[in-house]
């Protein structure tokens, strides 16, 4: 999901942790299927495995005394929310007696909407369930009143500082204060089958194929990129927001109905609503032969720079990662598909959501400011 503007001031929060070994941590994520599959990695954490709302991921975290909460893992914002009825105190829940109000935009299954939470802040202790990994005085946002509400029991943000509501550090990066791990930077390595892995504090070069290529972000976790169709650049050194919170693609309108037109396939418009402002177009294309869309990773630019820098940790040769097919669904009926990715009016950003990240390995590099991407084996 993607933060609004709209947002209130929020008093600072203390903040203490415990931690185990500093190592790269995996932590299983389920989406829609509920189905399990084999950890991609060296040390598998307990999930729960009962999931159900559409295009959102979840994973298991204890909120107080309330344990194994299924919360939505977001990329595009940094705060943690908690739905009405689900927290528990715990005997060290401390309330900060300050209200908080936060807009949600993104919001939706169909990557439309907005949704408004009101409540109050609270510090209280979060820990990846199943696991030491603990912030005892973590700053929490318990829901209130909310105009649609969050999935399942609410929201765990792994955007930087600059993108919280309460301008408080998020869970991830207090643990990085507190030297949980060796270096922080997580990987998210999201199946097609709808199961994933979530890597704590390293790379899992084991998780995938060929370099991870890298790319300079502007803010966590807007960077930029090129626009292909084919396997050939159509548009160049585009900024874009990767937002594992957003439940589909979104682009500029007039960029998105020429990749339409290039892959000759057909196109709606879906008129504004009082919830979502801008005019739609979704292509729609025979189920048996999908487009290919894709981006390219470093933009044009961001080669062109690397290379005139011999200092630079960007890299200098860039890779187009298509949506995979199975991603690129929004809806069938009949032999026909509806396209995830969609464009929208009055838009000069990109909103990279969750079909992107299925079938590769994306690493947020806090340290570096630094992205990476690769193709999962």
């Amino acid at each position: 999901m993607s933060p609004s503007p709209t947002h209130t001031a929020i008093l600072l929060a203390s903040i203490l942790c415990t931690t185990t070994l500093a190592s790269v941590t995996s932590v299983p994520l389920q989406g829609i299927s509920g189905l399990s599959s084999p950890s991609l990695s060296r040390r598998a954490l307990p999930i729960a495995h009962t999931y159900e709302d559409n295009f959102f991921w979840f994973g298991n975290y204890s909120v107080g005394n309330a344990d194994n909460l299924e919360l939505l893992i977001d990329t595009g914002s940094s705060d943690i929310f908690i739905n009405p009825g689900e927290y528990v105190p715990s005997s060290n829940s401390k309330d900060l007696e300050e209200n908080f109000t936060a807009t949600f935009s993104t919001a939706k299954s169909d990557g439309t909407g907005f949704v408004s939470l009101d409540g109050k802040n609270f510090e209280d202790s979060v820990t990846l369930s199943g696991s030491n990994f603990t912030v005892t005085n973590q700053y929490i946002g318990i829901i209130s009143t909310t105009t649609e509400g969050i999935p399942r029991a609410g929201l765990i943000g792994f955007a930087g500082e600059n993108s919280s509501f309460s301008g408080q550090p998020g869970w991830f990066e207090n643990l990085c204060t507190n030297k949980a791990f060796d270096e922080c930077r997580y990987g998210l390595a999201f199946n097609t089958n709808h199961t994933g892995v979530q890597y704590l504090g390293g790379v899992e070069d084991t998780a995938f194929t060929g370099d991870l290529v890298t790319t300079p972000i502007e803010s966590q976790w807007v960077t930029w990129g090129d626009v292909a169709v084919n396997g050939e650049i159509t548009s160049r050194d585009t900024r874009m927001l990767t937002d594992m919170g957003t439940a589909v693609i979104w682009g500029p309108s007039d960029v998105v109905q020429d990749m339409y037109e290039r892959a000759g396939i057909e196109w709606d418009t879906i008129p504004p609503t009082d919830t979502f402002p801008g005019t739609i177009i979704q292509g729609s294309y025979p189920c048996s032969s999908p487009p290919t869309f894709g981006f390219g990773f470093p933009s044009t630019q961001n080669i062109t720079d690397a290379i005139l820098d011999p200092g630079s940790t960007v890299s200098r040769k860039g890779s187009i990662f298509n949506v995979t097919p199975e991603a690129l669904v929004a809806s069938e009926a009949d032999g026909i598909c509806k396209s995830i990715l969609k464009g929208v009016t009055n838009m000069n950003i990109w909103i990279v959501g969750q079909p992107f990240y299925q079938g590769r390995y994306i690493d947020h590099d806090f340290e570096t400011n630094l992205m990476g991407w690769a193709d999962l084996i």
